[in-house]
């Protein structure tokens, strides 16, 4: 009986991708079994992923789109019920479609802004840490100044002199989280840093980048996972006190800040217009910071063994 050894190479390959999905999917349960709120955060997450993604698919009607009845008559302030799951509101815009299509703007401005904000906190924290000297004195000391401004006041101010923008709503969220994350970047490169492994590279000649992004990048990159995901839940609050001013998202986008605002004045009465918005925004929040939690409790050694 002869073997052909082609069978083997090829096998290789193939087994190799499912030991990994094999392992990603036991890291999943293992999480999911011992963090089970964290879990549940994740889940919340996930959904508001898909719904941002296949929003326009499922959404009945347009953002925008003023309802009718059958009389040619402006469907407004309509109750929950068979035909409007969620009701509709004073311009006869059904309210489910608006919080389908809101949660595309909320991703959308919480990862961008989050990604300006970690990339600016590793930038600063790192260069701050690893330089120290007066490189350290001097970015500290500017984030201090930053950190100075109430952060709602500062984004508020930025927006009223350069434009509600796009890009300045992007950038003004994510300027404000920069100094707090930076410092807990900074500390965790400063401990990174005194490491044997650092010390014995550093002896043997490594350059600086080397050292960087070798050996200290790599290990601190749970801190990040851990404040990202946290952060995110403060971004979509920032977020959404923004288009509660006016300052956010802008007509005719849909926002849940947005459409929360708008029923401040007849939420008494139509309570279906500010309830929902209201809780998507806490919901959200909350599974971020569930699952931001969870993530630092498994991924940081001196509390898994805690």
């Amino acid at each position: 009986m002869t073997v052909d050894a082609s069978e083997f190479v090829l096998a290789e390959p193939l087994a190799q991708p499912r030991r990994l999905a094999g392992r990603a999917l036991g890291a999943v349960w293992i999480f999911c079994r011992r963090k089970p709120l964290g879990a549940a955060g994740g889940l919340i997450i996930a959904l508001l992923v898909v719904l941002a993604i296949l929003g326009p698919l499922l959404a009945q009607h347009g953002p925008n789109e003023s309802l009718k009845d059958a009389d040619g008559r402006v469907v407004q302030y309509a109750e929950p019920g068979a035909s409007h799951p969620l009701g509709t509101d004073q311009y006869g815009r059904d309210v489910l479609s608006r919080l389908l299509l809101g949660a595309r703007t909320t991703l959308a401005v919480a990862l961008v802004s989050m990604a300006i904000a970690a990339a600016g906190a590793l930038l600063f924290g790192t260069l701050s840490a690893y330089a120290g000297g007066w490189v350290d004195i001097v970015i500290q000391r500017l984030m201090d100044a930053l950190m100075a401004f109430p952060g709602l006041v500062l984004a508020m101010l930025v927006i009223a002199l350069f434009g509600n923008t796009w890009l300045n709503l992007f950038v003004t969220i994510g300027v404000l989280f920069i100094g707090g994350f930076q410092r807990i970047v900074r500390s965790a490169v400063l401990s990174t840093k005194a490491s044997t492994y650092v010390e014995a590279a550093q002896a043997i000649g490594a350059s600086h980048p080397r050292i960087l992004v070798r050996h200290i990048l790599p290990n601190i990159m749970a801190v990040v996972i851990v404040v990202v995901s946290i952060g995110m839940g403060s971004i979509v609050l920032i977020e959404a006190g923004l288009s509660y001013l006016g300052l956010g998202a802008q007509a005719p986008t849909p926002s849940w800040g947005r459409d929360f605002a708008d029923a401040r004045t007849v939420v008494r009465t139509y309570w279906w217009l500010g309830l929902f918005p209201g809780l998507a925004i806490s919901l959200v929040t909350i599974a971020f910071n569930l699952l931001g939690d969870a993530l630092r409790d498994v991924l940081d050694p001196r509390q898994r063994h805690a």
